[in-house]
């Protein structure tokens, strides 16, 4: 008796994934994980070169405070690069988009909560610490002022989930490094040239997330379906898809 059973269509059929595709993506995503609490250390050095030991550890006890709370919703970059990858693999570009625009909206609703409670959260987290006064008071002041970049910084959470979720994740380190070079030349302009103090080091970090966000928005420019090496090719998108765009661009 003859097997009657059909083929299985190429275009179905699952391609061997190497270590080199996982490590070219699973490389830069871990650098640019790195890189988030750099924006605390390096307000930190530049307060350090003023020599006010007080102001130096209110901008080390504020930067662990905010590296710590901002890492609680760490669920946006996580999320983000799950549904990103599904929809990546699905070669649905309008879907794509769309994650992005959903996790922004959702960074901006937890940010500017946070930005609401700011006062009784700062009490809590503030008597947990335990410093002296005068440090609490210099962590105070810069908790008053970056508080206000918890929109930003979350956005940059999705952002980097998004990048990392189209195995764009070469942009996604420079979009990391290209924040903390702002923050770098920001906060020296403000503290050690302007005398801005504590409250320069806040604004640099405000300055730097913002520029994240611009950065993330600005990638959507260059989107274009994804085709991964490691992903079939399969025409139930339509035209955006990868095997359609193969075969218009060999017809």
């Amino acid at each position: 008796m003859m097997d009657t059973a059909s083929p299985v269509p190429s275009a179905l059929t699952a391609s061997r994934v190497s270590s080199k595709q996982v490590f070219a993506i699973a490389g830069p995503a871990m650098v640019a994980n790195l890189t988030t609490p750099l924006l605390g250390i390096v307000a930190t050095i530049a307060i350090g070169r003023l020599g006010n030991a007080t102001l130096l550890g209110g901008v080390a006890m504020a930067s662990v405070i905010f590296d710590c709370m901002f890492w609680l919703f760490g669920f946006l970059r996580m999320g983000t690069v799950a549904l990103t990858a599904q929809a990546t693999g699905a070669h649905d570009t309008r879907e794509i988009n769309a994650l992005l625009m959903r996790g922004f909206i959702v960074a901006a609703l937890i940010g500017l909560g946070l930005i609401a409670l700011q006062i009784p959260l700062a009490a809590i987290v503030f008597d947990a610490m335990g410093g002296s006064a005068s440090v609490t008071h210099a962590a105070r002041s810069y908790f008053a002022i970056r508080i206000w970049s918890a929109p930003f910084a979350l956005a940059n959470y999705v952002v980097l989930g998004w990048l990392v979720g189209q195995a764009r994740a070469s942009l996604a380190l420079s979009v990391q490094i290209a924040i903390n070079l702002v923050n770098m030349a920001a906060t020296v302009l403000l503290v050690l040239v302007l005398d801005f103090g504590i409250a320069g080091a806040a604004i640099a970090a405000i300055i730097a997330e913002t520029s994240g966000v611009i950065m993330g928005v600005l990638s959507r420019g260059g989107l274009r379906a994804t085709c991964l090496p490691f992903s079939p090719p399969r025409c139930s998108t339509g035209p955006n898809c990868c095997a359609c765009s193969r075969s218009t661009a060999t017809s």
